[in-house]
């Protein structure tokens, strides 16, 4: 690993023991895009030699920017090395995060809709097939009655003949 960052992380660490509020500006410096905080930038230009380069000249501009790329990509490697996420792995994983979440809640509604809607069909199935049942054996009872009637009637018919041929005889 660069030597440079290692001596300019301990000292980081150094100071953070010293206060939390170091860790802190740190943290927002990298966020704002090294942006404010007098003491880091100038901490980060004496140990990467950048101290007496002038600010406004266009050397200045490309070593500062290739610098902080360096930085980002070497201060990612350290993250990794302990199994941390840098501040934008991090953002991502949060969004990735939330649109999974939300998914899953719109999925669990759709999930709960269709077994309210099997539960219902196999209710209004099983609802059909009862008063189906209930209208045939409906159907059933009215056509023994039915044939017990014909049956009466015409044991009361055979016995009225059978009556008269003896009164006939």
């Amino acid at each position: 690993m660069d030597s440079q960052f290692l001596e300019f992380m301990g000292n980081c660490f150094i100071s953070a023991a010293k206060g939390r509020k170091q860790v802190e500006d740190l943290e927002k410096w990298m966020s704002r895009g090294f942006e404010g905080f007098n003491e880091l930038p100038a901490l980060f230009k004496k140990f990467y030699g950048l101290e007496h380069m002038q600010n406004e000249s266009s050397d200045y501009t490309e070593t500062w920017d290739k610098f902080l790329k360096d930085f980002k990509k070497i201060f990612s490697d350290y993250l990794s090395f302990f199994n941390m996420a840098s501040f934008e792995e991090h953002l991502a994983l949060v969004k990735k995060y939330e649109a999974l979440k939300k998914k899953a809640a719109e999925q669990e509604e759709v999930i709960k809709k269709l077994r309210s809607r099997s539960g219902k069909g196999f209710s209004e199935q099983e609802e059909i097939t009862e008063n189906l049942q209930s209208m045939i054996k409906d159907q059933t009872d009215q056509f023994q009655k039915m044939m017990d009637s014909f049956g009466q009637f015409a044991k009361s018919s055979v016995q009225t003949s059978a009556r008269r041929r003896k009164k006939n005889d």
